[in-house]
């Protein structure tokens, strides 16, 4: 089971700083490492320490989830905020666009002027 996993490197992890030698395997060369890892006293748990590391383990993923969904939830009204900014802004430039006249345009306007007046 992967709780069983996680107690045995917990255990593991809580004996880093006491550091594990050759010696320790020549001390008892029929079960090496027996006093530094077997017998260390962070290795004897049961059902019950299992049990309540799953409980612990739940609570944590509860939290983190909650931290998570609120976090996701932000990031989700930005997002949303910018996606209408940019709609807006490219609302507001095709509409500059459509009012905005060609050169040709202009140019047709002014020479139907010009022409009235040698009429």
């Amino acid at each position: 089971c992967g709780v069983f996993v996680c107690r045995y490197a917990y255990a593991l992890y809580s004996r880093i700083n006491y550091g594990i030698t050759f010696g320790d395997w020549r001390e008892n060369e029929n079960r090496p490492f027996s006093k530094a890892i077997t017998n260390y006293k962070r290795f004897d748990f049961g059902m019950r320490d299992i049990g309540e590391m799953r409980n612990d383990m739940s609570k944590l993923i509860d939290r983190l989830s909650a931290e998570f969904k609120d976090w996701k939830a932000e990031e989700n009204r930005k997002e949303k905020e910018a996606k209408m900014v940019e709609t807006e802004q490219n609302v507001a430039t095709e509409k500059k666009g459509s009012e905005q006249k060609t050169v040709e345009e202009v140019e047709d306007e002014h020479c139907t002027e010009n022409e009235d007046l040698f009429v």
